[in-house]
């Protein structure tokens, strides 16, 4: 009689683990949803910029620095007086650098050999194909954040960061919640 009740047993255990499993979720799959094809300085307003970075609306100025228009992609650099800068970039890829899966190669190659000083590292986004987030030193005493994101080989977003005293875990948080808002 022992015999015929651990087999009942095995198969009720089973059962239970199994409709465990099941009521487990997985992350969700990120969204390879292209942003609008608009100039950078257009995604955010100076107070959105502003209100992101905890700086004054009154003290923020930005400049686009390349157009769509002339080089299929655009660069926007917001800044601060106390030399703070923030840039957003969008670079828009032709049918060959898609074909030739230039931004997949390009992200392969600075995980394994960083840039200048940066090191990078991959990151989980909910955008995007890929993300990857670089830290380095600049020459001003800043730290210089990148977060790039690609868009399978289509499109590069760089979000970019040069700041004073700030920890890596809040200018992630921040780079991430500004990346979502594209």
């Amino acid at each position: 009689m022992k015999l015929y009740l651990f087999p009942t047993f095995l198969a009720a255990l089973l059962t239970f683990a199994c409709e465990q499993n099941d009521n487990t979720t997985e992350n969700p799959s990120p969204t390879t949803e292209l942003p609008d094809k608009i100039e950078a300085c257009e995604y955010f307003t100076i107070e959105e910029i502003a209100d992101f970075w905890g700086w004054s609306a009154g003290t923020v100025n930005n400049t686009l620095l390349m157009e769509l228009e002339d080089y299929d992609q655009s660069n926007c650099m917001y800044f601060i007086p106390s030399d703070d800068k923030f840039f957003v970039r969008t670079i828009w890829k032709g049918d060959a650098a898609q074909q030739n899966e230039v931004l997949a190669n390009q992200f392969i190659g600075l995980l394994a050999n960083g840039e200048e000083s940066l090191t990078y590292e991959s990151i989980n986004t909910e955008v995007g194909t890929e993300s990857i987030l670089g830290t380095g030193p600049d020459r001003d005493d800043k730290i210089i954040y990148i977060l790039r994101t690609r868009y399978d080989n289509e499109l590069e977003v760089i979000l970019e960061a040069a700041l004073r005293n700030t920890s890596i875990d809040e200018v992630r948080a921040q780079l991430l919640e500004i990346l979502q808002q594209l």
